[in-house]
């Protein structure tokens, strides 16, 4: 497989990868804040919603850098072109 390939497929790969670990934390933070407040949500649904939103961006932002910085050795074998020093 062509090293373009490979950049092509590990780019796909990592954006899917991305929105799932954010709609797996959306999705967590939303149904834990709807269920604190029980059955009288009603008042709580746009600012847990709001909370849910941003926290599950800032979180799957750092846990993408976590699983990119123990996989830097595995990646700078196999997708060199994320690693080239720039031209200057």
């Amino acid at each position: 497989m062509s090293s373009s390939m490979k950049m092509v497929l590990f780019l796909i790969a990592a954006t899917v990868i991305n929105i799932v670990i954010m709609l797996a934390i959306f999705a967590g933070i939303l149904f834990g804040g709807l269920a604190i407040f029980g059955p009288n949500a009603s008042g709580a649904v746009i600012p847990v919603f709001l909370v849910a939103a941003l926290a599950s961006v800032i979180l799957a932002f750092l846990l993408y850098g976590l699983i990119m910085r123990k996989n830097q050795p595995w990646l700078e074998k196999h997708v060199p072109q994320l690693f080239r020093k720039k031209r200057q």
